[in-house]
């Protein structure tokens, strides 16, 4: 039988570990079960090995960002998802393993012409550029396939940053005019 192999740390500023586990079975309705392919190490992780945070209770597995494939869906994620999908997925933690169930949104699927690890990077990025939408934050009208002009203007500062090239798309499909900053070195 197959286990499944993750990176554990135990307490904060102490290396991680591998340990073995079983592979989830039984996948709850909204859950995937993904065989994870690439990984995508952030600063966000990075931080979390050395601060304590009150947010984080060890042992804990680290890992935000994920790209592979479905192995298993719940009833409500079928919907969606299928067996044999590539996919990717921001995890909040957990991720740093061979195979994870996570929750099918945010999931999306990977187009053909991406590998796992050119898309591995994306999922933090996404979901805090979506903070832009959020009620908590701007409160913007959300992403559209067929986006229709609203006549307003968004700034997005850092636009050459992995979150702000994300969040730059994201409100140029909501329908926003995007003014941005960088460095000199990134103006083109």
């Amino acid at each position: 039988m197959a286990v499944n192999r993750s990176i554990w740390q135990d307490t904060v500023g102490v290396p991680e570990v591998i340990r073995e586990s079983p592979i989830p079975t039984e996948i709850e309705d909204n859950k995937v079960l993904i065989k994870v392919h690439a990984w995508a190490i952030n600063l966000c992780d990075a931080m979390l090995q050395d601060k304590k945070l009150p947010i984080i209770i060890y042992p804990v597995i680290l890992g935000q960002d994920v790209a592979g494939t479905v192995e298993a869906v719940g009833t409500a994620a079928a919907a969606k998802f299928h067996i044999g999908d590539r996919v990717f997925v921001f995890s909040s933690n957990n991720g740093f393993q061979e195979y994870v169930a996570l929750s099918d949104s945010p999931m999306a699927k990977i187009p053909e012409t991406l590998s796992f690890a050119q898309v591995a990077v994306f999922p933090l990025c996404v979901s805090t550029s979506f903070a832009l939408f959020s009620n908590a934050f701007l409160v913007l009208r959300m992403p559209s396939l067929e986006p229709v002009a609203t006549g307003q203007s968004v700034l997005i500062w850092g636009g050459s940053s992995a979150v702000g090239s994300n969040a730059i798309q994201l409100a140029k499909i909501a329908g926003y005019e995007v003014v941005t900053t960088c460095s000199l070195r990134n103006t083109e």
